[in-house]
């Protein structure tokens, strides 16, 4: 879940963190707090507050265990990996569909959330720039760009990464992130190399073919954080933009946090980006920006090449 630390030496800290002197209140579901000597850390007694955010829905339906790791001295050596476990496959599910649950990764921050593809074995990822609450020119708001992946899709995702915007295009709604250091400051390992899904040139789609979607839809779990959801529909429409082809519409899911997540064909190819829905008062419908559409110098980036 998501929770955040306080720390106060004046006495107990109430919900809405008055008395507290230092605090730690990320999207982190590994939130660390450090404080220093020359920072106000003095001998005597202190109270430490755990606060889980948690919806009036699910607020007392938890039985969460919280571990606390308190040490004195230099900075910790956090026990987080600092490559991606395993992908453990769960029984009756294809290679391919576990390969595919294994690249799709979860994407927080302070202002937003959605969902990501890993597009290269060094950690590159696709998303949507509206995941990254992304200003008109390109800038991604909302503090640390946290990524985390499914090892065991019955369970919440780890977040493992802290990335960073190698390319913002704002008309197209496209981001590329890089995986640029552990959720602790580490640099990142990736050896031998990510699971990750092949970005196409263009996607072969045709109207009445079949889609899968993956994403962490908001709506996916019973608490704050949420399991890896699937979904699936049709090719209901071909949009062409420009003159090329761009968007498709589907009826598909996609609900809020699936965003930037991936799309699939009958053979797990990632052929598009769950972008934005059109609802009316009965039906919705699901519109997702085709690989197409990726600009050639982020696909350089993706292979290796100078952009």
């Amino acid at each position: 879940g998501d929770y955040d630390l306080r720390l106060a030496d004046s006495g107990p800290i109430d919900t809405a963190g008055t008395g507290a002197g230092f605090s730690a209140e990320t999207a982190r579901d590994l939130e660390s707090l450090d404080v220093t000597r020359s920072e106000g850390l003095h001998p005597g007694r202190w109270w430490l507050q755990v606060l889980l955010a948690a919806t009036e829905d699910d607020a007392f339906a938890r039985d969460d265990t919280v571990r606390i790791g308190i040490g004195f001295g230099e900075a910790p050596a956090y026990d987080v990996p600092l490559a991606l476990p395993p992908f453990a496959p769960v029984e009756g599910v294809s290679p391919a569909l576990a390969r595919a649950i294994a690249a799709t990764v979860e994407i927080d921050t302070d202002l937003s959330s959605g969902t990501g593809t890993v597009v290269s074995p060094d950690g590159l990822i696709l998303t949507n720039a509206h995941v990254l609450d992304a200003t008109p020119d390109g800038e991604p708001q909302g503090g640390d760009i946290l990524v985390a992946f499914t090892d065991r899709p019955d369970r919440p995702p780890r977040q493992l990464y802290v990335a960073e915007a190698v390319a913002v295009d704002v008309d197209l709604d496209l981001a590329l992130l890089r995986l640029d250091r552990t959720v602790h400051g580490e640099e990142v390992t990736t050896e031998p190399g990510l699971v990750f899904l092949p970005l196409r040139d263009r996607a072969r789609v045709a109207l009445g073919d079949p889609i899968t979607v993956l994403g962490y839809p908001y709506v996916g779990g019973t608490s704050y954080r949420v399991n890896v959801t699937l979904t699936r529909g049709v090719v209901s429409g071909l949009i062409r933009q420009r003159g090329e082809r761009a968007l498709i519409s589907s009826d598909a899911t996609i609900a809020s946090g699936n965003s930037g997540g991936a799309a699939f064909d009958r053979d797990w190819n990632l052929i598009a980006i769950p972008t934005f829905v059109v609802r009316d008062d009965v039906d919705a419908l699901g519109f997702f920006r085709l690989v197409d559409s990726v600009p050639e110098d982020w696909r350089r980036v993706v292979r290796g090449e100078p952009r």
